[in-house]
């Protein structure tokens, strides 16, 4: 049926109650999704047109308004480059006096004799994964204190999708954990090494967005954000530390070297630390073997040191109960330094005596001696042992004729 008409000046709703009515016989219609995904890669829709009442044909896309937006010379229409938003593709089939079929117009500037076809709505959907602000962030993980990121301290902005996922990757994308926000993870039990965060804006659903997964391999419509968080996780671990040399040593002015073996240590610094059981900080020795002979009678413990830079307290005279940083301190060695001294002895008595069968008793006085255990030992000229007497006095009148030594012992 055609109509010839000065000017179309109907609107979308009389056009539809045309069709309605069957006054309208072009039609459109395609098996391409319409629905697409604006992310730079090609959508197009082809279109088949039926009962034209014309020889000519022309195309527009319009906005949900009927605003013109493109005319067309023919599909397939990829319209991925038009941003977000939807869309109605059409098809005028005219005699040829067609006008009004301008960018800008309106489907109510149309004129000339021409009957318009449905419309096939687009939907275009533009995922946008936004930026992040935020971070570094530097974490001291493995020591069982909680590693998270501070609440509020990374956001997004300009994202656009249905819906966002937060992700946590490490540096070759591979995909460590989807937390529902970025101060949710706890990093500590992740070890050492280095991660990113990324926020990921989608529509639909998603191919692969799964833990242990690569995200380069995640299909859908995505948008992944222009830049991501790094966090450095800082892993450090004191060792174990062991020795087979004798930890009960003599202060005796003998060196008395103490070899020790670490095992399973971590972390960019190495420190040796002596310190007393209080672990107030003694010494920081080089590297092992230990001589600790010079140090005086007590006990003290071995420690191995694993820290990252910025350590500070680790200093003689500071305590290691007051380290700060990244650090953590192995298991420790204890070693008793038993120092024994003699001691000094006098009398007052006469040294000189006769054996005569009357007693002789010589006391004596012992100072600054020092021991777990103190003996009396008589010896002759040559440091024979004659006798280990309890205490004094000592009474030397039945050793017979001769010289005799007393001495005190100390020892451990």
């Amino acid at each position: 049926m055609k109509k010839m008409f000065t000017k179309i000046t109907f609107t979308l709703v009389l056009l539809t109650a045309l069709w309605q009515q069957g006054i309208s016989q072009v039609m459109i219609s395609t098996t391409d999704e319409t629905t697409i995904c604006v992310d730079g890669i090609p959508d197009p829709i082809n279109v088949t047109v039926t009962n034209a009442p014309f020889d000519m044909e022309a195309w527009i896309i319009t906005d949900p308004s009927n605003e013109i937006l493109g005319t067309p010379p023919g599909g397939p229409f990829d319209l991925d480059g038009a941003g977000s938003g939807v869309c109605s593709i059409w098809n005028i089939s005219h005699d040829g006096t067609l006008t009004g079929n301008t960018v800008g117009n309106n489907i109510t500037d149309l004129m000339g004799t021409f009957e318009l076809s449905n419309a096939i709505v687009v939907t275009r959907n533009e995922p946008m994964g936004g930026t992040l602000v935020g971070g570094p962030f530097e974490f001291c993980v493995g020591d069982g204190n909680a590693d998270n990121v501070p609440a509020g301290d990374v956001t997004v902005s300009g994202n656009n999708g249905e819906t966002s996922q937060w992700v946590v990757t490490d540096t070759q994308r591979n995909i460590l954990g989807l937390p529902p926000t970025p101060e949710a993870v706890n990093f500590d039990g992740a070890g050492g090494d280095i991660c990113q965060i990324f926020n990921l804006s989608f529509f639909g659903d998603l191919v692969g967005l799964e833990v242990g997964m690569n995200l380069d391999d995640v299909t859908g419509c995505l948008s992944e954000s222009d830049n991501f968080i790094t966090v450095v996780r800082n892993e450090v671990a004191g060792g174990t530390i062991t020795t087979t040399d004798e930890t009960t040593i003599c202060i005796d002015g003998t060196p008395d070297p103490i070899n020790v073996t670490l095992t399973g240590e971590i972390g960019t610094n190495s420190n040796w630390v002596i310190t007393d059981t209080d672990l107030n900080i003694l010494g920081l020795p080089a590297a092992p073997p230990f001589d600790l002979d010079g140090a005086g009678a007590g006990t003290c413990l071995i420690w191995h040191l694993s820290s990252e830079d910025g350590l500070m307290g680790a200093a003689v005279g500071m305590n290691a109960a007051d380290l700060v940083g990244c650090f953590d301190l192995s298991d420790s060695i204890v070693v008793i330094r038993n120092e024994s001294i003699g001691g000094t002895i006098t009398t007052t008595d006469e040294t000189t005596i006769c054996v005569d069968g009357t007693p002789d008793p010589i006391d004596v006085t012992l100072m600054g001696e020092a021991g777990q255990n103190s003996a009396w030992v008589i010896t002759d000229a040559d440091l024979n042992i004659l006798g280990l007497p309890a205490a004094p006095p000592f009474d030397l009148d039945g050793a017979g004729g001769g010289t005799c030594l007393i001495w005190h012992l100390s020892f451990a």
